[in-house]
């Protein structure tokens, strides 16, 4: 397990984050999923299945009018035969299922016809519901099959038949494509809101000074999401300096990355700036130290360029201010 799966895993399985995620990407933001009602499944019976096969997140819901067994399953990659994947979850519980009401019945004894020794399932057997939520945290959008139909080759000829096919849909949220936050709590705001713009320094930035007061102090739990979540190492460095026992000031922490991109930008557009000396990054640099009032030597040692290479820049940036401001 990674770990994104090992963070994330053990942060929707929080009942009343589980819950949101839920009502949000099975059933449509509409509060269905009550945390109150949410249980823990045997986690023995879980462990015995073989790498690989096991469910990220599963919780039993019970409640007096819905009796459904739900899964979350995290992705930070898109995953091309993620319906398959699906499937063979949600029939392995099925299965267990079966199995426990089978061994029950011959324990009892209990069968009323032969049809349903054979079967091992009496006539009013049933099983508990299963839904699967796929929850992607991936920079890219999810370009991969979203049902059954999605990973077969139906030819031109099979096509007028597609309907007798037996086709399987999955639930799929992409975080990045959440349009409305205003349904989920301070702390799925965080992650979520922080997941969303975080590759887009200036919508991250708006979006972090319009919710201010859930970003200056981040309590662990989000804070270790996030982290886990960044795709910049930087960004992550920055978060770590930024933390304080069990609190991280995340807009300081955005704030250092800012300007750290900013002075590599810098030195990049030095470096790009010898090679051509009119680079137009170099020019802007040189430029911005000569309204400061800054000199020829003291911009060299800032740069860490000769002076004689500063000189030809200086000139150069001299003349474009000198021509606009005419």
């Amino acid at each position: 397990m990674g770990k994104v799966d090992e963070v994330m895993n053990a942060y929707v399985e929080n009942p009343a984050r589980f819950a949101e995620i839920v009502n949000y990407g099975v059933f449509g933001n509409r509060k269905v999923i009550d945390p109150a009602c949410l249980q823990e499944l045997d986690s023995a019976s879980r462990k015995k299945e073989s790498p690989g096969k096991i469910r990220d997140v599963i919780k039993l819901y019970k409640e007096e009018a819905l009796l459904v067994m739900i899964g979350i399953e995290n992705q930070e990659l898109i995953n091309y035969v993620m319906p398959l994947r699906v499937m063979d979850y949600n029939v392995r519980s099925y299965e267990r299922q079966r199995e426990t009401i089978t061994r029950i019945h011959a324990e009892k004894k209990d069968w009323n016809s032969s049809d349903e020794f054979v079967s091992g399932f009496a006539k009013e057997d049933r099983l508990k519901p299963v839904i699967t939520l796929v929850v992607y945290y991936g920079k890219k959008p999810w370009d991969g099959a979203r049902d059954l139909h999605g990973l077969l080759n139906i030819t031109e000829d099979l096509e007028p038949y597609r309907d007798l096919i037996e086709n399987y849909k999955i639930h799929l949220l992409e975080v990045r494509k959440i349009t409305d936050f205003s349904g989920f709590s301070d702390e799925l705001k965080r992650v979520f809101g922080f997941v969303k713009y975080q590759s887009d320094k200036e919508e991250l930035k708006k979006y972090m000074e319009e919710h201010a007061e859930l970003f200056e102090e981040v309590p662990e739990e989000d804070c270790e999401a996030i982290q886990v979540l960044a795709d910049s190492k930087k960004l992550q460095k920055c978060i770590v300096d930024n933390r304080e026992g069990k609190v991280t000031y995340m807009c300081k922490a955005i704030k250092d990355w800012e300007e750290e991109n900013i002075a590599i930008g810098e030195k990049r557009g030095v470096k790009k700036g010898v090679k051509q000396g009119k680079d137009e990054l170099l020019l802007s640099i040189v430029s911005k130290k000569i309204t400061k009032g800054k000199t020829i030597p003291e911009i060299a040692e800032a740069l860490e360029m000769s002076e004689d290479v500063i000189a030809r820049i200086y000139r150069i940036a001299e003349k474009q201010m000198q021509e606009k401001s005419a």
